[in-house]
Formats: structure tokens, sequence, C-alpha cells
């Protein structure tokens, strides 16, 4: 509908241009309406006339739309993707990209910069007339892991590398034809697995790797023995395999009954192999043997983390059905449940095994007590946020990602230490030394980070005093 502001006099009535409008712009100069609707078009409709004219598609509902200038409107998409529109060329440009619905935008009249609001709790200000955002997604960093001071993150079809000591990037390493899903390190060099179906152990040093074939699915998750002399793999085959890691020589066949998840451990001594499977199903297998220990139904959701502490018997699993089960390793016997307030999204241990964190949804990192079975204390990250953990070499320090922020904690004091906001959303994290960790972007980019701790300010003399410095990324 079409009012005159001056009286609210209704001047028009047209058929609505898309399925369920949800935003509209007006550009009084070029006598057109432009709206964005459910159903993902961008319409601009002639006031005088009623034509419509498509503009274009979002991959998702539009959810905002803002006059630009005379002749272009911004708009913001559940795809998380910022246009701008050219009504008299129906042609668009990208301005930029959300990680998370992109709710609201505005702009001034005549030109300038672009805000924009989203669900990742980002108030974003772009510039209309710098470079597009890369938007392949299928670069995002997929899986991580630092060797000698080396970082190699898994994206797709390649590993990408850093020298963490100096920031230089080194030539990727090349040959999957499918996402890079995970990684390992060997006592020969780096593994990783793919959704092509095979395993590559590479050796940068030779400008070579071994290619082991044998899945008849993608590579869900790798494990390696605490030798690194044999490489655990589990697949969308139904199949769990093990692999020389110096000859790439297959090893007897674990015959499961359903596809495995991404949740993969092997216990510390190396006897047994724990899978999850997509019906949420925990199974426990003998690594020489081949057959099944122990088969542990219980949990309803994605069981995305799993634990085996030493010494303890004991097996923790973290799932999408909020809770956190510790079981008997050998037995199957469910031991205890601790039910969260949102789903769990990955898990973490100190060396010894007594103590297990817990990465929640709801932003909070819960620290449990695995000998006897209870709750030590809670970490605010301070949103709700699916990321990942990292313990740090002191078994003390605990690094967390979320979307857009890296966190440091102190296990014992449950002190935060320090806090990093990234301008790219971050998705896995590694340790690369006593306070050095490296992240990999959503952009398959690898950052070297230290962590500073806080400095004290401490007295020289009756008149001096020394500063102190706050706790810090670098």
């Amino acid at each position: 509908m079409l009012w005159r502001l001056a009286d609210g006099k209704e001047l028009a009535r047209y058929p609505s241009p898309v399925d369920r409008v949800l935003c509209l712009a007006a550009l009084p100069a070029s006598g057109v309406v432009v709206a964005g609707g459910k159903d993902k078009r961008v319409v601009a409709v002639d006031v005088d006339t009623g034509a419509t004219r498509m503009l274009g598609r979002h991959r998702n509902q539009v959810r905002g739309v803002a006059a630009f200038d005379d002749r272009h409107v911004v708009t913001g998409s559940y795809d998380g993707q910022v246009r701008i529109w050219d009504v008299e060329s129906s042609s668009h440009r990208r301005v930029g990209i959300h990680n998370g619905w992109c709710l609201a935008v505005a702009a001034p009249r005549g030109g300038g910069v672009v805000a924009t609001g989203s669900s990742d709790r980002r108030l974003r200000i772009w510039d209309p007339d710098g470079a597009p955002p890369d938007l392949d997604r299928k670069r995002s960093t997929r899986s991580l892991v630092v060797v000698d001071g080396i970082a190699y993150g898994g994206t797709n079809r390649a590993v990408h590398r850093v020298d963490t000591r100096t920031g230089t990037s080194l030539a990727p390493l090349i040959g999957h034809r499918g996402n890079v899903e995970t990684m390992v390190a060997t006592a020969y060099g780096v593994a990783s697995g793919s959704g092509d179906k095979t395993i590559r152990r590479w050796d940068p040093a030779l400008d070579e790797c071994l290619v082991l074939r044998g899945h008849e699915a993608g590579v869900g998750a790798l494990a390696v023995t605490p030798a690194g002399t044999e490489i655990v793999s589990v697949s969308h085959d139904r199949t769990w395999r093990r692999w020389d890691a110096r000859t790439g020589e297959a090893g007897p066949v674990g015959q499961g009954t359903e596809p495995y998840t991404s949740a993969l451990v092997l216990s510390p001594d190396g006897e047994f192999v724990v899978t999850a499977t997509i019906e949420h199903t925990i199974e426990v297998w003998g690594r020489e043997s081949g057959r099944q220990v122990a088969r542990l139904p219980g949990h309803t959701g994605y069981v995305v983390s799993l634990l085996v502490p030493p010494g303890h018997g004991l097996l923790v699993s973290g799932s999408w059905d909020r809770t956190i089960r510790v079981w008997d390793v050998r037995t199957g016997d469910l031991h205890w449940t601790l039910r969260c307030e949102e789903w769990i999204v990955d898990l973490a241990m100190t060396t010894d095994g007594a103590l297990a964190a817990a990465y929640c949804a709801d932003g909070t990192i819960l620290l449990i007590d695995i000998a006897h079975r209870s709750l030590r204390g809670t970490l605010d990250l301070g949103r709700p946020s699916y990321g990942r953990l990292v313990l740090g070499a002191d078994d003390r320090t605990i690094f967390a990602i979320s979307s857009y922020e890296l966190q440091a904690w102190d296990l014992v004091s449950g002190d935060r230490l320090a806090s990093f906001d990234a301008d790219l959303p971050l998705r896995e994290i590694a340790l690369a030394g006593p306070d050095d960790v490296v992240v990999g972007t959503d952009l398959g980019t690898l950052v070297a980070l230290r962590l500073e701790r806080a400095l004290p300010s401490a007295p020289i003399g009756r008149h001096t005093v020394v500063r102190g410095r706050a706790g810090g990324f670098r």
C-alpha cells in the first residue's frame, strides 16, 4: 500500500510483489519502492504504475533493505550476505558477509558506509567501494595440527602450512579431491583424512605423500597410537581401519553396523578403539583383535567428543543431547550422567585424566572431576557460542574459541587470563607451545598467537613504580 505522509491518505494498493513482504525501502527520486521477501527475492515496484521487476535473489529470506542513493539499495539476508543493488540495471554486488543471519541494514542517503546487524552479535560497518568478500566457504579450516613449529590446516582439497615461529606461509600440500576433514601427527609425518575416501601421509621434506586407500566413503576421523606408528580411521562406510604409518599397509578391518561420525579416540595404552555412530551409539573395540568389547547406547543426540582418561578405566562422552556421560570402558556400564543447559560442542582433558572440560553451547565451560564424578566449577565465556577447546602444556591454562573470539582461562583460579577479538570467524585451534596457539579461520588462514600473561605493578624504591601489564594475545 502507498500512503501520503502529509495527511495519511492511501494513494494506491498493489498486489504483493514477493511471498510475504519482510522489508521495504523507497527511492523517491526514481519513483520506485524495493521489497524483500521470504521467497529470497528482491523486487522493484514502480509507484505510478504498480509494475514490478525482479532485481535478483538472495540465498535465503531478505530481512532488511535500505536506500543508499537515488538508484541503489542495500539488502541483508538470512544467508548472511550484504548486497548493493542497482535498480536501473538490475545488477548487484556483494559488500560483506556475517557469520549469521543479517537482520538489519542502514545507510546514509547520498552514499557512504553501510551498517549491518546480525545474529552473530556483531554490528559491522562496510565500505561499499571496497573489495567484495571472499565467500568460498569450502576454504574454511576443517582440521588443524601443529608439528615441530609448522601448522597444518586442512581445507578444501589442500593442507595449508605456516611456520609458527616466523609467520611465513609454506607451499600447500595438494592431492586430496575432497575436504580435508581430519589430521593427526604420526612418527613419520602428518596424516590427513578426506571426503575423497583416502588418507594421505605427507613427507614434506621429500615433497611426496603416501596414499592409503580402502575406505568406500569419506574418512571422518583419524587417531594415532601412542608411539605414532599406527593410524586408526573411521568412515561413513561403517568400518574402522588400521594402517601402518610408515608403509601404509592396511591392517584388520573393524566392521560396524552404522556409519561412523567424527568422534574417535584411542585409549592411552592403545588397547581400545572407541567410535560413535550416526545413531548416537558408542562402540568400544579391541584394537588388536578388531572385536567389539562393549556397545553403549543411551545418548539421544549426536556424540561430538570422546575421552579415555589414563588409569581410570573410564570413558567420557559429550553429546548434543545436552549430557556428559561417564562409562566403564570395558563393560559399557554407565556410571554417571551430567545434564547441561545446552548441547555439548567439545571436550578436553588434563594429562592425568583427573579433570575434564566441557564446552557448552550456552557459552560456559564445565569443569568436571572425573574420578569423583562431580562438577568442580564453571567458566563463563560471556555469550552463547560454538567452538573448540585446547588445554595448555601446563595442564592449567585452557584456550577456547568461539565464532569471533579467543579466550584463555586459568582452570585453578577460574580467572580469565586474556581475550582476543577476531575479524574473521575462528573454526579450529591447536597448541603450538607453552603459551602459543594457532587458530584456523573461516577463510582457511592460519594465525599464530601468543598469550601474554598479566604482570602486576611492582614498587621499586620509595617513589618508583613499574606499571603492570594486562593479559592479552599477540
